[in-house]
């Protein structure tokens, strides 16, 4: 074979990679774009709050009172909330008092559902394109079949966007319902432990 023929060769499988390589770049791009005015448009739906502190009190010439300002929100004159917490136990903010076993029984069940979820993915395909999501609701990978290949990068990225909604929707019912779950395997183990809560 001539040294000639070999280097055509070579030369149009290159180009052919390079085109494939950046054709998927271009899908990535308009996915990516697509994506990010669906989530913008997502966020928009949710009220911005901003959570101002009391102002502090200012003096004309200097000097401030001898006794510091209370903050009307934590007054200690028997409001909810405000009873020690139980012996050995930690107080939290409009939580119940809990026991320090309580405490450790929880703590593990959030490890139990950490690892359930961290074996979990969902995935979906729209237009030839596959797209696999954690139990975290978090993207792992993306698969994209010869056929979405054919049909272009616009095909791609519309097909690559449908397939994320699509995994990140069932991801997240699947955490909601694994959460449920474990919630209530947990109230059955401290009514077990605690009849009388």
């Amino acid at each position: 074979v001539p040294v000639s023929l070999l280097l055509i060769r070579s030369s149009v499988l290159f180009c052919r990679a390079m085109s494939r390589a950046l054709l998927i770049v271009a899908a990535w791009l308009l996915a990516c774009q697509q994506a990010c005015g669906f989530f913008v448009g997502q966020m928009s739906r949710f009220p911005v709050t901003h959570r101002r502190s009391a102002p502090s009190p200012r003096m004309l010439f200097g000097g401030a009172d001898d006794k510091p300002m209370e903050d009307p929100t934590s007054s200690s004159s028997g409001a909810a909330g405000s009873q020690p917490p139980a012996a050995g136990g930690a107080a939290m903010p409009g939580m119940p008092d809990m026991s320090q076993e309580e405490l450790q029984m929880a703590m593990d069940f959030r490890d139990k559902m950490n690892n359930k979820l961290s074996t979990m993915s969902f995935e979906s395909t729209s237009l030839g394109v596959t797209v696999r999501y954690d139990g975290q609701a978090k993207p792992m990978a993306v698969e994209i079949s010869e056929a979405a290949f054919a049909s272009g990068p616009v095909k791609i990225a519309e097909g690559m966007v449908a397939a994320s909604k699509m995994a990140q929707a069932d991801a997240q019912k699947g955490i909601q319902e694994v959460m449920v779950e474990m919630q209530k395997a947990l109230m059955a183990e401290l009514q077990t432990k605690y009849p009388g809560k």
